[in-house]
């Protein structure tokens, strides 16, 4: 950790209120993934001192008091004074261009305020002059985007909302199987939104049921009608929850049980290197092996994305362990055989939700 004067810690506060509000909890926590030093203690005497002296500046600090009294500062009346360079013009365009159409289309008024208060602050700047050839060059495919409806995003606000108030509620109307969650599950059950997740092209909402049950990932197009009630809930340390599903779990679907195995792919070596420069899971490790093929290793448990991923690169891949991951590979592709045959019809086949 490293220890700065009070005079740059005061510095390093300001900065990051032009940034955004903050907490004593949150800017505890920026600090010490910057591996800064400071108490909660000197974070207050710092900021009632930037609160009662910013107003030299032209400037003005709002506290305002939430849940258990806890404090928020906020900077106002801001002017943007930093030098704009061409990779920061490009960052945000490219930023309005790669952001999920399906998002960005029910909310084109939204972008386009963004995009003139943005504008407003860099007209002078001659690298604007260049804006619309280089947003000519960019394009998103949209590929494997969820197509929300005006429902949807009316959906999506109301969460951002009860998530902030801390608010519980009831799903009414549930739909389809995404996450490997049965209706019963959910339907008519109190429930604590604690996170949104954008996740593989789709929004997924986040929830537990009380403080200390698991977290599970509901697909925000399975859920047709909500109510919100008047009860709150006290959330408790979800981060350590949440990061625990991100290191459990191969993308968000729940588990086949409570498991955690060791797993190893053998790729072959053209699919290998282009699966070895993209992020799967926090626990991935590639070893090239002397046939020129690749291994990946993860730690993780068994689900129905790992096993749709690894069916994925089709002839490239193999199972190489666990035993119990191996099989079921090898049984869906058996059932994948079998719909090619002759007078077969096709079915629905969610063995997943039953724990296959």
């Amino acid at each position: 950790m490293k220890e700065l004067s009070k005079t740059e810690l005061i510095l390093k506060i300001y900065n990051r209120l032009h940034m955004r509000p903050v907490t004593i909890k949150s800017l505890k926590a920026w600090l010490e993934r910057n591996s800064i030093e400071c108490s909660e203690r000197s974070l207050y005497r710092y900021l009632n001192d930037l609160t009662r002296n910013v107003s030299q500046l032209g400037e003005e600090i709002e506290v305002t008091y939430g849940d258990n009294n806890q404090k928020t500062w906020k900077l106002i009346h801001f002017k943007i004074g930093e030098r704009l360079e061409e990779s920061d013009i490009n960052s945000l365009y490219m930023f309005f261009c790669f952001a999920p159409e399906a998002l960005t289309r029910s909310r084109i008024s939204s972008f386009e305020k963004l995009e003139k208060i943005f504008h407003s602050q860099i007209s002078k700047n001659n690298l604007t002059s260049n804006i619309n050839s280089t947003q000519s060059h960019i394009h998103n495919t949209n590929f494997q985007q969820c197509e929300y409806e005006y429902h949807s995003h009316e959906l999506l606000d109301k969460f951002i909302s009860i998530i902030e108030n801390k608010n519980q509620i009831l799903i009414t109307n549930f739909q389809y199987d995404i996450t490997s969650i049965s209706a019963s599950e959910v339907i008519n059950t109190p429930l604590n939104p604690v996170k949104i997740i954008f996740h593989r092209g789709t929004i997924h909402i986040c929830f537990c049921k009380d403080v200390n049950s698991k977290l599970f990932v509901l697909a925000l197009e399975q859920i047709v009608n909500i109510i919100i009630l008047e009860s709150h809930f006290t959330s408790g340390d979800i981060s350590l929850k949440f990061n625990a599903i991100l290191r459990n779990r191969f993308g968000i679907t729940t588990n086949i049980d409570d498991k955690i195995y060791d797993i190893e792919l053998e790729f072959s070596e053209e699919t290998g290197n282009f699966v070895s420069i993209h992020f799967w899971h926090n626990s991935q490790k590639f070893v090239r092996l002397s046939s020129g093929n690749y291994l990946l290793k993860l730690r993780c448990g068994i689900n129905r994305e790992l096993v749709g991923w690894i069916m994925m690169w089709m002839s490239n891949v193999v199972v190489a362990k666990p035993a119990i991951l191996r099989s079921i590979v090898q049984r869906k592709l058996a059932y994948t055989l079998r719909n090619y045959s002759d007078n077969v019809k096709l079915v629905s086949n969610n063995t997943f939700l039953n724990s296959d």
